[in-house]
């Protein structure tokens, strides 16, 4: 079986107006220093995107291998790229959104960290178009899993699938995959994933540039449309609970509980949502905060305590929005001296 240095995978539905441009920045990649192949799965697309994308290929006379693998129904974005990974045979994994482009250097860039450092399993890079990363929070050297989890848990290291290169042998021994019809799917993708990784680094050059699309559901500002996505929240709390890290305690109970202040955010927002849905939220804050108790992290409960009421009433006036963030980082210093005294 032929083996490739980087796999390329594509997801493609409904974006016939930015897959050419996508596809262009692929096509400019260095075949030459390394081997290339680029797996574009085609999931029902319901536009001309896989027509433009067939052209482009049909006329391309590079060194990358291209493949279009077809789903005979919609399954959504995470089973798209479960079906790029089973398929993919580059020692190496990168997805990209097929909305989005890349830099003409982004994968020798990144590539290139996993020869000048053998151990390193995952490589990132930085991106234009969404929320900024904080490049001075992040080391520049490679990140042992101890220092790459806090990190990913205090969302200083961004959880995007996209933009990362990741070694396929860690996918495929620990049997990962995305959450299919999962919204956020990156979110639990990128706790379960980086688990397993042991070298970790990341690059502060842009190697990606995302495109912000307010048809979706994660990037329209209407409150009713975004709590369509609360039931994906609970999904992927649920599965983040009951995987807990205790090596990782204080950090990943923020991680969780930045989750669950999303959903406190949407219910806020949208006064027409299912109570049903408000109180297996209510029920999850109830199962970490039982977590946390039996753990011995107090300073925690008190905070977990928030996360309803008063924390419900408190989210509607902006000046405590405002303050939010600054609160919880108190709260985290002081959780972290007392588990530092619990231990």
């Amino acid at each position: 079986m032929e083996e490739f240095d980087v796999s390329i995978v594509i997801p493609v539905y409904g974006v016939e107006k930015y897959i050419e441009r996508c596809l262009n920045s692929v096509m400019r990649q260095d075949s030459k220093s390394m081997s290339l192949e680029c797996i574009l799965v085609d999931d029902c697309s319901p536009d001309g995107s896989i027509k433009i994308a067939e052209k482009m290929i049909m006329d391309y006379s590079g060194g990358i291998r291209f493949e279009i693998l077809r789903h005979e129904k919609n399954q959504g974005l995470s089973v798209a790229r479960n079906t790029g990974m089973r398929s993919a045979k580059g020692r190496f994994l990168f997805f990209i959104d097929s909305d989005d482009y890349i830099t003409d250097d982004c994968i020798m860039n990144l590539y290139k960290k996993t020869r000048d450092f053998s151990d390193v399993e995952v490589v990132k890079g930085n991106h234009v178009g969404r929320i900024a990363i904080n490049v001075s929070r992040i080391p520049s050297c490679p990140l042992n899993n101890d220092t790459l989890l806090n990190l990913l848990y205090m969302s200083v290291i961004p959880v995007m699938a996209w933009n990362t290169l990741i070694k396929r042998d860690v996918i495929q021994n620990n049997n990962l995959a995305f959450k299919p019809r999962l919204l956020y799917e990156d979110n639990l993708w990128s706790a379960q994933l980086f688990r397993h990784v042991k070298s970790f680094l990341f690059v502060p050059d842009t190697t990606y540039y995302y495109e912000s699309n307010n048809t979706s559901i994660t990037g329209n500002g209407d409150a009713a449309i975004q709590a369509k996505a609360l039931p994906h929240f609970i999904i992927m709390v649920d599965n983040l609970i009951n995987s807990y890290d205790k090596q990782h305690f204080i950090t990943y109970t923020f991680f969780i509980i930045s989750r669950l202040m999303q959903m406190v955010d949407l219910i806020l927002k949208d006064q027409n949502i299912d109570s049903n849905l408000v109180e297996i939220v209510l029920k999850q804050r109830n199962q970490l905060l039982r977590y946390t108790f039996q753990n011995r992290r107090f300073v925690l409960v008190l905070f977990e305590l928030l996360l309803y009421f008063p924390l419900w009433n408190l989210m509607r006036f902006r000046l405590f929005r405002r303050y939010y963030d600054r609160v919880v980082i108190v709260v985290y210093r002081i959780a972290l001296f007392f588990d530092f005294v619990h231990k």
